[in-house]
């Protein structure tokens, strides 16, 4: 990807066009401009994170399904080897354009985080979650829960692979932090 290689600012469109094999008058229509080709990336790389996860479980074993299938293809996408030297390359372009950092959270840190709020606030409706958990904070704990520290250790070069046993990390996960409050565990 041009974009990890060279930087999103050393890239251009003509370069970008030669990359992907089309012509830069196809690339301004289908992109609008180069935060239009960061966007597109994004969106792709979102549902990744998304796919085949059922939103609104219809029973307390579809439920957790739905945040282990959830959890399971966010580690995926995590230890894919581009994306924490793409995580970089947004923090960095942040420092110089703020409102690219807020797009950048919206699109990505956000956005899984309403997927997993969307998941828990239709188990908590559909009686499989006490009525009193805050599902906005239970998304944000589950969220940091899930990644732990590994993606930063890959950020920094620590780790070459942030998660090693991605399946058993987020059963784990989820049995801590969710078990204490489904209807079932009272």
């Amino acid at each position: 990807m041009l974009f990890i290689e060279h930087g999103f600012d050393k890239v251009s469109t003509t370069s970008l066009a030669k990359e992907a094999k089309i012509s830069k008058s196809t690339l301004y229509n289908r992109f609008g401009n180069m935060q239009g080709v960061l966007d597109a990336i994004m969106a792709t790389e979102e549902a990744k994170i998304e796919k085949n996860v059922p939103l609104n479980a219809k029973s307390m074993e579809e439920f957790i399904a739905s945040l282990e299938k959830l959890g399971c293809n966010l580690l995926h996408f995590l230890n894919e080897p581009h994306v924490a030297k793409l995580d970089n390359m947004f923090a960095e372009r942040s420092r110089d354009n703020p409102k690219s950092g807020v797009r950048f959270f919206a699109q990505s840190y956000q956005q899984t985080l309403n997927i997993i709020h969307t998941i828990l606030e239709n188990a908590k409706l559909n009686g499989f979650l006490l009525p009193s958990v805050d599902t906005d904070l239970l998304a944000e704990v589950l969220l940091a829960g899930w990644e732990g520290f590994g993606h930063t250790k890959a950020r920094f070069s620590v780790v070459k692979v942030p998660y090693e046993q991605v399946e058993s990390r987020i059963k784990a996960v989820n049995k801590l932090l969710i078990s204490p409050l489904v209807v079932d565990a009272v």
